[in-house]
């Protein structure tokens, strides 16, 4: 479990996760960055057209990345629950392309963020859709573990990593989060001494 993770220094911080109302006592998440949520579908899929409304959306076939952390449903379950309605997930993936891999050669879609969905359309068979617009946005955060958090190392990634929010959030249209984390994906293992 996650919190288990941050308290054992197995893991540092957690970058990216979608934010979540409860977690456990000594954990901190702070705010980073909205990323606006669209939907993977194969360029074969007749099903899906350019835009699904919300009842589509939870009558199709799901990819959804696997939940590392344990601890709360997606807020996209939330929000489909908030409705009355549920999904059908057929597969979960611990990362991204894997996820996007089983929507090229399946009738399911990916709920994921745009700019990530944008790298997927230019190397696989797959199309932006839109999402119903009750989804909400990503909101990602940064959590890490308050015993750990006043850490030289800890603090150092912190600042990097809400520089970079601040930096990406005045100039949305000029540097690509996947590209940008994909530089800082070195300062994300950081060994306890």
């Amino acid at each position: 479990m996650l919190s288990e993770g941050l308290e054992q220094r197995h893991v540092d911080m957690v970058v990216g996760l979608d934010s979540q109302r409860t977690l456990p006592s000594g954990v901190i998440q702070t705010p980073w960055m909205d990323e606006e949520l669209v939907c993977l579908a194969a360029n074969h899929n007749n099903r899906v057209g350019n835009t699904l409304d919300i009842a589509q959306f939870s009558q199709e076939l799901h990819v959804e990345l696997a939940d590392i952390s344990g601890l709360l449903p997606s807020n996209i379950d939330s929000c489909l629950v908030r409705h009355g309605l549920t999904r059908r997930v057929i597969s979960k993936n611990l990362n991204y392309i894997a996820a996007a891999q089983v929507v090229a050669l399946t009738e399911a879609i990916m709920t994921l963020p745009r700019q990530m969905a944008e790298r997927f359309v230019a190397m696989l068979p797959v199309r932006l859709v839109e999402p119903p617009k009750e989804l909400p946005a990503l909101n990602m955060t940064l959590i890490q573990h308050g015993l750990y958090a006043n850490e030289p190392a800890n603090a150092w990634l912190y600042e990097v990593l809400t520089e970079f929010a601040t930096v990406f959030n005045s100039q949305r249209e000029e540097p690509s989060i996947v590209m940008a984390l994909h530089k800082l994906t070195y300062v994300v293992v950081i060994q306890p001494s």
